[in-house]
């Protein structure tokens, strides 16, 4: 079964949010967060929807979007915002894809 999202793909993802993740956290240890989180934030949703939008995988979907919800809310709170939520974010749409290219390659069966 092909997927739109193949596994180097989802590797690289996941390493370049991590990535991201790690460098906002430092920034906040240098106290210089306030300023850097919001932009690398933004680059990382930027990258990672044209990622997905260049596989021909939705973002705008019912989950897809309380999970971008929840993610975004928890990265507001205080304290719980060092939870690696963009990571999870692109996690959680990673294997949302699969489950739709399965349930489609069922359908066709």
């Amino acid at each position: 079964m092909k997927h739109r999202i193949n596994s180097i793909t989802a590797t690289l993802l996941i390493c370049g949010t991590l990535l991201a993740e790690t460098l906002q956290a430092f920034s906040n240890l240098i106290g210089v967060g306030f300023v850097l989180n919001p932009v690398i934030g933004i680059f990382v949703w930027l990258t990672a929807y044209f990622v997905f939008a260049t596989h021909s995988v939705s973002v705008f979907g019912s989950r897809k979007l309380a999970s971008a919800f929840v993610s975004s809310v928890i990265e507001m709170i205080p304290f719980v915002s060092i939870l690696p939520m963009w990571t999870l974010y692109v996690l959680s749409i990673i294997v949302l894809s699969r489950i739709e290219d399965r349930s489609r390659a069922h359908a066709t069966l």
